[in-house]
């Protein structure tokens, strides 16, 4: 979501010079002549969201349903993963193999996604072929056989993926800290499920959860692109979905409380994989753009407080990053590194003592106008892309219930002040009540931990 430094930026000469406040503001403008997101509901409840991008030569295709893991209960964990899968295992009128060829002979790899809140099926295409993507995805959303043979072999395939992601130190220290911070909250539950229950959901569990979410009032297709025909996908979306009716479930979620502690997991791998969890923000708070340019200057670049204090000075680690992770419920704001287990308690000490510095005196000029130029910068680039456009328009709507302007987006990223850094550092960056997961070596890493280490 931004440009020049301490001319532009410098907080001493921004206030001195309120003259060339507007000059200042023209140079970090947003300007593009991309046409605003349109949207239109059908009787149905089905929205069809389109954003016209007139110098690309493709589109992108994305049919959300507003619903994952979070939805789920304890006895069906992982449902919303395992009906994605079966999504592309063959419908009334198509097979698995021909919904694969289908989509390939007009030279698109169909793929999709689940998270806490959300499963998308998505793709990219030349124009003229959008049609075809478009009928092939409706009908595997409302006419997807779930054939019992095809249900055991794709349940095997997803035992493979719990077991891949078990494999993944990385993943599974994530997912470990997720899972601790929410514990016993629908969030804490991992979106992959796991083996035990996985093993036992029935085709059964599938319909029923597909007849309470899968519904037109619950999904959204947003197409992004050189969208000439756009009337046409309408007429044939309202055909393809005149019959379908019904409202889906809406649930109530209870709030999401942080709860700080610490995990360590031994397995047998080479480095320790740490993640320093600490309270972050909702997907809607006014505070995100604050947020997105702190955790730049901390930990999103090798210009950043931790890439130098803690690789380049001290060698430490190949890699160690700040992140947010947000929903609509809440969300944390971590830290991640992997290195040699001996490093532990000094990669820990470095990284509270860089989020204490933060708390007291917030950033300096350069790291403030640095990550505002590549926040600007970055939001620039994102507009060039239809698949961008495609899924920030989905996630806009379903979770902010408007299109939020790029010109607005940056307005708030620019506006950002040392003062407000500091005052959102202190409100999140509680040390005495933050989570640690660690998964290393079983040599090497400290029977215990303390929060205070």
């Amino acid at each position: 979501m931004l440009r020049n430094v301490e001319s532009v930026y410098g907080i001493s000469k921004f206030a001195a010079k309120s003259s060339n406040a507007k000059e200042e503001n023209k140079s970090t403008a947003i300007s593009t002549n991309i046409p605003k997101p349109e949207k239109i509901v059908l009787d149905n409840g089905l929205k069809i969201i389109s954003q016209h991008m007139p110098y690309a030569s493709s589109s992108a295709l994305n049919i959300a349903v507003k619903v994952g893991s979070v939805n789920e209960n304890d006895d069906i964990s992982g449902i919303s993963h395992f009906i994605e899968h079966m999504m592309f295992k063959g419908t009334k009128t198509r097979s698995a193999l021909d919904i694969a060829k289908q989509s390939e002979n007009v030279g698109v790899e169909l793929n999709a996604f689940t998270d806490k809140e959300i499963t998308n099926y998505h793709g990219k295409m030349l124009n003229e072929n959008l049609p075809v993507i478009v009928d092939l995805i409706l009908d595997m959303l409302f006419n997807s056989k779930i054939d019992k043979k095809e249900l055991e072999l794709e349940r095997r395939v997803i035992l493979e993926e719990i077991k891949m992601y078990e494999d993944s130190p990385q993943e599974l220290a994530m997912e470990e800290a997720l899972s601790s911070v929410w514990s016993g909250h629908p969030m804490g539950r991992p979106v992959i499920g796991t083996n035990e229950i996985v093993s036992g959901i029935s085709r059964n569990s599938i319909v029923t959860y597909l007849d309470k979410f899968y519904k037109p009032d619950n999904m959204a297709i947003s197409i992004a692109g050189n969208c000439s025909n756009l009337d046409k996908i309408i007429k044939q979306v309202r055909k393809f979905t005149s019959n379908i009716r019904g409202e889906s479930i809406k649930q109530n979620m209870p709030p999401l409380y942080f709860k700080s502690g610490v995990t360590i997991k031994k397995k047998d791998i080479e480095q320790a994989h740490l993640v320093l969890l600490m309270k972050g923000l909702a997907m809607t708070d006014e505070d995100r753009y604050a947020l997105s340019v702190l955790n730049d200057a901390l930990g999103g670049g090798s210009s950043s407080r931790l890439f130098q204090e803690i690789r380049e000075k001290r060698g430490l680690v190949y890699t160690v990053n700040s992140f947010s992770d947000t929903s609509s419920l809440g969300g944390v704001f971590g830290i991640y590194a992997g290195f040699s287990s001996k490093h532990l308690k000094s990669i820990l000490k470095i990284a509270k003592e860089e989020l204490s510095t933060v708390k007291k005196d917030g950033l300096n000029p350069d790291e403030l106008a640095r990550a505002k130029t590549k926040a600007r910068t970055s939001l620039l680039f994102k507009l060039e892309s239809s698949a961008k456009n495609s899924i920030q328009n989905i996630y806009q709507d379903l979770f902010h219930n408007r299109f939020i302007a790029p010109d607005e987006i940056n307005e708030k990223v620019q506006s950002v002040t040392n003062d407000k850094i500091i005052e959102l550092a202190n409100k999140l960056f509680d040390l005495e009540n933050c989570s640690i997961t660690v998964v290393g070596p079983k040599k090497g890493l400290p029977k215990k931990i303390e929060l205070s280490d």
